[in-house]
């Protein structure tokens, strides 16, 4: 799924809504580029490997305004083998790209995991939930499971994993 943008409000998908989809994808399963307001409700998300070189985001904000409702939605599978060194891997929902506010609610999130291909690939970024825009959370469970990339024990820029970022 792909809002895109337009130069002109009447031209940018608005009031957008996508339910009781199963979406699979290995960068981006829903890009929302200019959208005004959009309701993503009942999904099942799966990214079964990330594109080498990218950080894969399940949903993914840019340039959009109004409010992004995120419910009852499934993260069930989040999975990177990115064999580039840097910050590559995987968010699940990055709020970010200029939104009223984003609306993060009654979700599940789980299946994150990672392999690294070497030690050069240690800035793999695990996230479930990265936030830039005004954000309202509640009521979701987030299960962390045992990582076939395990970071150190002291998290700092270089080993960069996280539940939520804010």
């Amino acid at each position: 799924y792909n809002g895109s943008q337009s130069s002109t409000a009447a031209g940018k998908p608005k009031d957008c809504y996508l339910r009781d989809c199963e979406i699979v994808s290995n960068l981006r399963g829903i890009f929302i580029n200019g959208a005004i307001n959009a309701t993503f409700e009942g999904n099942t998300f799966r990214m079964p490997g990330a594109s080498n070189g990218y950080i894969a985001h399940a949903i993914m904000g840019n340039a959009q305004t109004g409010t992004i409702t995120v419910r009852k939605n499934k993260f069930t599978e989040l999975k990177t083998n990115n064999v580039n060194a840097g910050s590559y891997g995987i968010r699940a929902i990055t709020a970010t790209g200029g939104a009223t506010k984003w609306v993060i609610e009654n979700s599940y999130f789980g299946g994150i995991d990672a392999i690294q291909a070497s030690a050069a690939n240690k800035n793999m970024l695990l996230t479930y939930i990265w936030c830039s825009d005004l954000c309202e959370m509640r009521h979701n469970t987030f299960h962390m499971p045992a990582l076939s990339y395990k970071p150190s024990s002291a998290l700092d820029s270089s080993d960069p994993i996280a539940c939520v970022r804010l």
